[in-house]
C-alpha cells in the first residue's frame, strides 16, 4: 500500500499504523516475512506511478487516503514500454541501413563517372607510340 502523505505528516506513529491497517487497533504481531507490524511506516520511498495503475483502499482520507498498485496493470505498462523501446530500436536500425544503402547507391553512381574521366588519360597513354630501346 502507498500513502500520498509522508510518515512525518501524520500526528503520531500510531496514527500512521491506524491508516496503514485501516483499523483503530493495529496488529502487534509480525508479517509473513517476519517484520513487526509496529515497525511499518518508519520511512518513506518516493515513487512515480501513473494513476491508471493505482486503486484506492479503505484507508483514512484524512491523510490523502491509501493507494494500492495494481501489479497486473504495472506489468502491462512495463511490457508496453519494452515493446515501444524495441520498435524504436528497430526503426532506428532500419533508418541506419536505409542511409547506408543510399550511400552505397550514390557511390555506385559516382564510380562510372570517375572511371569515364580517368579513361581518356589512359587511352592517350596507350595510343602513344612505344619507343624501342636501341641495341648496341
Amino acid at each position: 500500500d502507498l500513502f500520498i502523505a509522508e510518515p512525518v505528516k501524520f500526528k503520531s506513529h500510531k496514527t500512521l499504523l491506524q491508516c496503514i491497517f485501516d483499523t483503530p487497533n493495529p496488529p502487534s504481531s509480525v508479517s509473513n516475512l517476519g517484520n513487526k507490524f509496529q515497525d511499518f511506516g518508519d520511512y518513506c520511498i518516493a515513487i512515480r506511478a501513473p494513476g491508471s495503475i493505482l486503486t484506492s483502499s479503505g484507508a483514512s482520507l484524512e491523510y490523502g487516503g491509501c493507494k494500492r498498485l495494481d501489479r497486473e496493470q504495472l506489468h502491462k505498462l512495463q511490457n508496453q514500454g519494452q515493446i515501444r523501446r524495441e520498435a524504436q530500436e528497430k526503426k532506428e536500425q532500419m533508418e541506419k541501413e536505409r542511409k547506408l544503402q543510399a550511400r552505397k547507391k550514390s557511390a555506385a553512381k559516382q564510380a562510372p563517372k570517375k572511371a569515364a574521366k580517368a579513361a581518356p588519360k589512359n587511352k592517350a597513354a596507350k595510343s602513344a607510340p612505344k619507343k624501342k630501346a636501341a641495341k648496341s
